[in-house]
């Protein structure tokens, strides 16, 4: 996935904030947002602390300046772990 078509996956996620009142539909679409959201960060939250908790430089960096491109990070961890 290239990373505007990630980028637009992703707008996709945001909240609609324009929705005045919640009903049980409205509800089950935010997690549903939600669980998406989960799935396109591949959770690379946690896996930064990992490398940040290891010593690996551009993971403190990362980590304590939450200055990273999700989409990098992504992309990192994919080859990482031999999924691309």
């Amino acid at each position: 996935m290239t990373r505007e078509e990630w980028m637009a996956e992703r707008r996709k996620t945001r909240l609609n904030s324009q929705q005045s009142n919640y009903t049980r539909q409205s509800k089950s679409q935010e997690v549903a947002r939600m669980g998406r959201l989960i799935f396109l960060l591949f959770d690379i939250g946690p896996w930064i602390y990992k490398k940040a908790c290891g010593g690996e430089e551009w993971a403190l960096d990362a980590w304590e300046y939450n200055c990273y491109d999700p989409h990098e990070m992504i992309i990192k961890k994919a080859t990482e772990e031999g999924l691309i």
